[in-house]
């Protein structure tokens, strides 16, 4: 079984690229980054403005784990 990919280390391109891949449009990468990094959310059910599909699909593909600090 592949790893599921941590959102925290990927840059935008790649997560829009990801989101894509997925059937999901690349904005919401954007909205995504906002979450974990000016709000400090990653739960994904707590993202409220994105889709249901699209929580469940960051629930199901993707890690979400607190980016550490460089």
């Amino acid at each position: 079984m592949a790893t599921r990919p941590d959102i925290a280390e990927l840059e935008r391109p790649a997560l829009e690229a990801a989101l894509e891949a997925r059937g999901h449009a690349r904005f919401h990468a954007a909205q995504i980054f906002r979450w974990i990094y000016l709000r400090g959310v990653t739960d994904p059910d707590a993202m409220t403005d994105l889709s249901r599909e699209l929580r469940a699909t960051l629930a199901s593909d993707f890690q979400l784990t607190t980016p550490a600090l460089a």
